[in-house]
């Protein structure tokens, strides 16, 4: 991909068997697709409905989602990066500057840093919070293990995987993606465990950004709850889809308050011919 030709941007999202509600895109910049890839179709979504690949379309729900957040660069061959998104986040902010800072660094992926550093640590959490399924839990105590053997495991390189920047044309990035999905298959199912161990033995080319998508209140909102978690609930659609918008305007709100704030506290510096005017009077 030259740097001087014209980068072809898609932002997908991905959500299977009504596990989530299409978000709201709030900022929708010329030249990027926004696309929504799943099992059903949402008339009147903001996002371009792409369907379920075949290749993924007998596989239960989980690994359904996961096999398209794995191989974007599959669904989309015709882009040049892509930028995925957990179900329950929302685009409110402009994101092709992000993507630009991206493309410059020459990365195959770029990541951002999890609040927790390690896999062990990212274990326990599971394990304590209850996140591990019954077959979670009898493969992970030998995938652990694995990792120990392959010198991982206490590395601080645990990133937090809902928003995922991706270089299609990069060489490396399918091998890359195909040995995640192998260790997914294997492994536990919460991908953010498997992905150090794909950066060290690919040697993948990644940047990992500092600080977290979370806490990027100007691009990202979210993460919203899951509404197939909360369905059984009698939560309608409408009423989960009118309680997002509402957290968002008020996020967005809450932020620009902030900066109104910052901007009043500045110190006034006149300019040195304002000042001799105040000086000298009429």
């Amino acid at each position: 991909m030259s740097r001087s030709e014209p980068v072809r941007v898609v932002v997908f999202t991905v959500i299977v068997a009504g596990y989530d509600r299409p978000m709201p895109i709030l900022c929708r910049e010329p030249g990027i697709a926004y696309c929504l890839v799943s099992d059903t179709a949402f008339p009147g979504s903001d996002w371009d409905h792409r369907p379920i690949p075949e290749a993924a379309r007998m596989l239960d729900p989980v690994a359904m989602s996961r096999w398209c957040k794995f191989f974007g660069h599959l669904i989309f061959p015709e882009y040049d990066l892509s930028i995925y998104l957990d179900g329950n986040l929302a685009v409110i902010g402009p994101v092709r500057a992000l993507a630009e800072t991206f493309r410059q660094t020459g990365a195959t992926m770029g990541l951002f840093a999890h609040r927790r550093k390690t896999i062990e640590a990212e274990v326990e959490a599971c394990v304590h919070h209850r996140k591990f399924s019954g077959r979670d839990r009898a493969v992970v105590a030998a995938q652990v293990e694995r990792y120990r053997a392959d010198g991982i495991l206490l590395q601080e390189a645990l990133t937090d995987n809902g928003v995922l920047f991706r270089n299609h044309r990069a060489p490396e990035l399918d091998n890359a993606m195909r040995l995640w999905w192998r260790e997914f298959a294997m492994g536990v199912r919460r991908d953010q465990v498997s992905l150090p161990y794909i950066r060290k033995a690919t040697r993948m080319n990644c940047v990992v950004w500092p600080w977290n998508y979370r806490a990027d209140k100007a691009r990202f909102a979210g993460p919203f709850p899951h509404f197939g978690r909360i369905a059984p609930r009698r939560f309608s659609a409408l009423r989960y889809d009118l309680m997002v918008r509402r957290k968002i305007l008020r996020q967005i709100l809450r932020r620009r308050v902030a900066q109104l704030r910052h901007f009043l506290r500045r110190p006034l510096h006149l300019d040195q011919s304002a000042s001799q005017l105040r000086k000298t009077g009429p």
